[in-house]
């Protein structure tokens, strides 16, 4: 078992690579496909391994979604409580994922300000239909950003088609069986190189602002607040009630409403005197 995992473990890491140089000093169609060259190259030394995820089974060719597959709906008090900062975290996840992709996309057209309010209308009417039809909702990302700069690919046409694909695909459980496959060691090397480039993003969306020490501290805290509690153990609030065990036990969450707390109770002190000082300057 332990040569197993360690074995898996190096498979990993040289999928990583080939991604990585693929995407940084491969040219023309070595880098768009690079991501989906990763994924063949690695699922298929798995297969030849034996090492090959397990998939879903269904007898079944074509199959249309259940509404309410899993009963209808029922009111939870622990969850109502929790939907408001799920929901500022949903949007905070919304406005990051839409201007990392603007970093990534070369040629930026006129900002349009209805952007922000489009795409949280847009993910408000996903989660509703996936409550609807029992599967997983979509929440916007900004490593997606990362996989456009990786890529190179900007455009719209081919996104569109290939959710359409997705989409004809999800009503054949043998093809949706065969995804499943997937080794989960291939997936997360994939997106660890897709990463790559969403750091940088990351970097260059927080120097735009003049790093005060207020800022450089809320920062440090948010961090390190939000990836500890990734490492705690996960039943750690286990005793705790229902509310607290959905916040606490989500970093990402943790490390937004920190930020968000400290911006409201903390002032920004320079800016006020700032601007008191160009006031009196008008004067």
């Amino acid at each position: 078992m332990e040569g197993d995992r360690a074995l898996a473990g190096l498979v990993a890491i040289g999928v990583f690579v080939l991604v990585f140089c693929l995407s940084t000093w491969g040219k023309s169609w070595w880098k768009s496909y690079a991501v989906l060259i990763g994924i063949a190259a690695g699922w298929f030394v798995f297969a030849c391994m034996g090492m090959g995820g397990s998939a879903i089974t269904d007898s079944a060719w074509f199959r249309l979604p259940h509404i309410f597959a899993w009963g209808p709906p029922q009111f939870d008090s622990g969850m109502a409580v929790a939907v408001p900062p799920l929901t500022l975290m949903l949007l905070s996840s919304t406005l990051a994922a839409t201007e990392s992709m603007e970093q990534a996309i070369a040629e930026i057209p006129k900002k349009d300000s209805r952007r922000f309010s489009r795409g949280a209308a847009v993910g408000g009417l996903a989660h509703v239909l996936s409550s609807v039809f029992s599967t997983v909702g979509i929440v916007p990302l900004g490593g997606s950003a990362g996989f456009v700069r990786m890529t190179g690919q900007s455009r719209l046409a081919p996104f569109l088609i290939g959710g359409i694909v997705m989409v004809c695909l999800s009503f054949i459980p043998p093809a949706i069986g065969l995804l499943t496959k997937l080794p989960a060691p291939v997936a997360y090397a994939v997106e660890l190189a897709a990463f790559i480039p969403m750091v940088g993003l990351g970097v260059r969306a927080i120097l735009r602002e003049a790093l005060t020490e207020r800022r450089m501290t809320i920062l440090g805290v948010t961090l390190l607040f939000g990836m500890s509690i990734m490492f705690l153990p996960t039943d750690m609030f286990q005793g705790l009630p229902t509310v607290i065990q959905y916040i606490a036990g989500n970093g990402l969450l943790v490390g937004v409403l920190i930020a968000m707390v400290l911006e409201r109770v903390w002032k920004d002190t320079a800016c006020k005197e700032s601007g008191a000082v160009q006031a009196e300057f008008q004067k």
